[in-house]
């Protein structure tokens, strides 16, 4: 995967898989994800949800600008099996890269697992910054009752080890914002005789009826607890019916007029609003993302509800794990490179603070979600394991120049001191004025460092 020009983005021709639906099992797609781990910008990721064979990848192939990538299908069999992802540019950020999600269609008859369709549903909640719902024709008992699926959410979905009784309330806090789109949409957006907008349309469809029964009004509470920011755009039909196998083939002006302005519509509000995924107010990576994805999966594959606070806790442990092996590689690695023994402590030290800042430079633009400063510490502490261990060579390899230079210069002291030169008349202001010269030899010879004084 080649990198785009002028950009630090890698290129996807196509979408990968990145969670596998295997047996009604789901799985991380090891080829998937280290596809998604290239990516080094905050990722802002909009996955859509929605029953099999209501146009989900195709209005997801839109978002892309693309006719062709998620494929679309042409039968009443489902297409999209799993999770797959296409990470693009973005649009209209430079700082950020947009990644799309499609998800499986729910509710295949062929699978017969609504299990399986309540944890597709719960990850892409899970992964998103922001949710699509796809429907079709219009809202009503029969549309929300598909998606009965967001009442299970706070069974399947713990903000923390121990569910509190209001998590319900705190799922609202931290899911995403919520969109509904509806295709193939035929009524008259009015009420009362009055115009009224998509937004208000859905609104109206979500009022809870006290006159009804709890089933009416669960999923209509559920939706507004969990999602309080929601937004709502209808599409009509695209084309005549027996042209519907051929769409992802045909141009804009070749599609009604009222579709390809929701699209636009719909594509512009994604690209201003939608922000990178965070977790704790912490913008993820691919790669982060990545991490993430997998404790979820691996949580659910192990039959146990997946939490977020302990998903953040594994992130966070080998994010931080990384980061202080990156800082002590990164302080390693420019000292590795300074020739010893320096001329002086003094220059030691300027490599020291030099590499220790570009060490924790590294460490930070790694870092995730260090709040008690554990890996921060930790890092201090291999840091300075290091300085010592480097100071202890600096001040080796000093005194071995030394010695060397000492051995060198004394070489002729030496010998009149075997031949008993010192010992005859006049032989000691002969021996202080040859040590004066082995001194002042000793001290000419330049780069013998921290261990120079005699």
């Amino acid at each position: 995967m080649e990198k785009l020009k002028g950009s630090s983005i890698p290129e996807m021709e196509s979408p990968v898989c990145i969670i596998e639906n295997s047996d009604g099992k789901l799985k991380p797609c090891e080829e998937g994800l280290k596809v998604l781990e290239q990516f080094d910008l905050p990722v802002i990721v909009v996955a859509i949800a929605g029953l099999y064979r209501t146009g989900k990848s195709y209005l997801m192939n839109r978002l892309c600008n693309q006719r062709k990538g998620f494929s679309l299908g042409s039968t009443v069999q489902s297409h999209t099996k799993g999770i797959w992802m296409w990470v693009i540019p973005h649009p209209k950020q430079t700082d950020c890269c947009l990644m799309v999600v499609d998800t499986e269609g729910l509710g295949d008859a062929e699978k017969g697992d609504e299990n399986n369709d309540k944890w597709l549903f719960a990850l892409a909640v899970l992964m998103s910054s922001l949710f699509v719902y796809n429907s079709m024709s219009n809202i009503d008992q029969h549309a929300l009752s598909d998606l009965h699926f967001v009442t299970k959410l706070s069974d399947v979905i713990k903000i923390k080890t121990k569910k509190k009784e209001n998590e319900k309330e705190d799922l609202g806090r931290i899911f995403p914002p919520f969109v509904w789109t509806i295709r193939d949409f035929t009524l008259d957006l009015e009420m009362d005789n009055k115009a009224i907008t998509a937004d208000e349309y859905l609104e109206n469809c979500l009022k809870v009826r006290k006159e009804k029964k709890k089933e009416f009004n669960e999923c209509r509470k559920c939706i507004k607890d969990f999602f309080p920011e929601r937004k709502c755009f209808i599409f009509p039909q695209p084309v005549r019916k027996k042209d519907l196998r051929n769409l992802e083939n045909l141009s804009d002006e070749e599609l009604d007029e009222d579709f390809v302005t929701e699209s636009k519509h719909f594509c512009d509000f994604v690209y201003k609003c939608a922000t990178p995924k965070t977790v704790q107010g912490a913008q993820l990576n691919g790669r982060k993302l990545s991490t993430l994805l997998q404790a979820y999966t691996e949580c659910i594959s192990s039959g146990h509800v997946p939490s977020i606070q302990s998903a953040v806790q594994s992130l966070s442990e080998i994010e931080n794990t990384r980061a202080v092996a990156a800082a002590e590689a990164c302080y390693k690695e420019l000292m590795d490179k300074v020739t010893l023994p320096t001329k002086d402590v003094y220059e030691f030290l300027k490599h020291h603070i030099q590499s220790e800042k570009e060490a924790i430079d590294a460490f930070t633009q790694q870092f995730f979600l260090d709040e008690d400063m554990k890996f921060q510490n930790e890092m201090k502490v291999k840091i300075q394991c290091l300085y010592d261990q480097y100071n202890s060579a600096n001040e080796q390899a000093s005194e071995k120049k030394c010695r060397a230079v000492l051995n060198e210069v004394a070489k002729e002291l030496e010998e009149k001191l075997k031949e008993g030169e010192y010992v005859k008349p006049g032989g000691y202001t002969m021996y202080c004025f040859d040590r004066k010269c082995a001194e002042k030899a000793y001290l000419a010879v330049p780069g013998k460092g921290v261990k120079e004084a005699l």
